[in-house]
């Protein structure tokens, strides 16, 4: 992913249908969520693929700079 700081201090566990990502501030969770948000997302064979998906954070700060670069990501991919 970014750099093997990052992989460091992410201390990411996948359970199967879900992943969780535990790290300390400032390392990048927000990045690795919107990252694994659109890789799931643009690698889906449907179109609802979204409907079924569910990001988790603490803060609402989080939760807009998520959903600013998601849109931000696909506003200039099309």
């Amino acid at each position: 992913m970014k750099s093997l700081k990052f992989k460091k201090f992410i201390n990411s566990v996948n359970q199967g249908s879900f992943q969780i990502i535990n790290a300390a501030a400032g390392s990048g969770k927000t990045f690795s969520l919107v990252y694994l948000y659109l890789k799931k997302l643009l690698s889906a064979e449907t179109d609802d693929v979204f409907r079924s998906m569910l990001a988790l954070t603490f803060t609402n700060k989080a939760v807009n700079e998520m959903k600013g670069r998601i849109l931000n990501f696909l506003f200039f991919l099309y």
